[in-house]
């Protein structure tokens, strides 16, 4: 893998993750600032794309393998502009850290985390809207060694993950931020990120729509049709942006919380609670009201 080098493109800048967790919004709202240039695809997994080669995930994510492919994503980002990209599957992969090292080793490191119990469910309720799953999240815990084992829970193990890009980066050029914090003031949040990445703040334009909201068909054809894989890859890549917003906003409503199992919360939140005591002292940060949460 090539060594980093500012002409040739690379991103600057990187948003790992954890999925479900903020990083659409950081994406979006990055996107919208003049002094930054976000990859043309989100999510463009090209340090993990052996990875998910291997495991043959069953989201069938279309990753960018190709060096050059990768470049051009960023091809139409001036000299003079801040470029990043926000895959999500970054934190979780073990030797992803080290390969974005190799290839820009001055990259900062931007990290949402949420509360693995509520990512857990968050994560598998809207695969489950979308029709991958057809266990229960019960089923999944007694399963243990899936992929959606992997998807839903070992995901939230967030300590060895954090870790290693600590130990590569070193703790200045990564960013740690709390889903909490995002959902109770979002704009300090964003604030944050850009005087990380020494970006002029009175660059940044807030609307305060929170991006990647869980949605779900205001009726049982539409929830249908949103389910099949295919139909929302064609809505995706055939229909401007615009209108697709118009069409969220006639079809769709926001997703109801399903009512989780006690018990099955209460199996989370054993399974989770050593390695959020563990996280807890890396990131120096209380993280008490996670496992209070309950």
């Amino acid at each position: 893998m090539s060594n980093y080098k500012k002409n040739n493109k690379c991103p600057d800048f990187f948003i790992v993750g954890a999925p479900k967790s903020g990083t659409t919004s950081f994406y979006h709202y990055l996107d919208g600032c003049d002094e930054i240039y976000m990859s043309d695809i989100k999510e463009p997994n090209y340090f993990s794309c052996s990875d998910i080669k291997n495991q043959n995930l069953y989201y069938k994510v279309k990753s960018v393998c190709d060096y050059d492919q990768y470049l051009s994503l960023f091809g139409n980002a001036s000299t003079e502009q801040l470029r990043g990209e926000a895959s999500v599957s970054y934190l979780y992969y073990p030797e992803v850290a080290s390969k974005i090292y190799r290839y820009n080793q001055n990259a900062k490191i931007i990290i949402a985390l949420r509360n693995p119990v509520e990512r857990a469910i968050s994560h598998f309720e809207m695969d489950s809207r979308l029709g991958y799953v057809d266990k229960s999240l019960n089923q999944v815990l007694e399963g243990g060694d899936d992929n959606f084992y992997q998807q839903y829970i070992k995901l939230g193990l967030y300590y060895d993950q954090v870790k290693r890009y600590l130990d590569v980066f070193g703790e200045d050029q990564v960013k740690i931020f709390l889903f909490d914090e995002i959902v109770e003031d979002s704009y300090s949040v964003f604030l944050q990120i850009l005087l990380f990445l020494n970006v002029d703040e009175s660059e940044f334009c807030f609307d305060g729509v929170i991006y990647n909201d869980a949605i779900e068909g205001k009726n049982k054809y539409i929830s249908f049709l949103y389910r099949n894989t295919s139909f929302r890859c064609f809505v995706s890549k055939l229909i401007p942006e615009n209108i697709k917003l118009y069409l969220k906003a006639l079809f769709f409503k926001k997703s109801i919380k399903k009512t989780v199992d006690c018990e099955i919360k209460e199996k989370l939140f054993c399974f989770y609670k050593d390695d959020i005591g563990k996280l807890q002292k890396l990131i120096n940060r209380d993280l008490s009201h996670w496992v209070d949460a309950k």
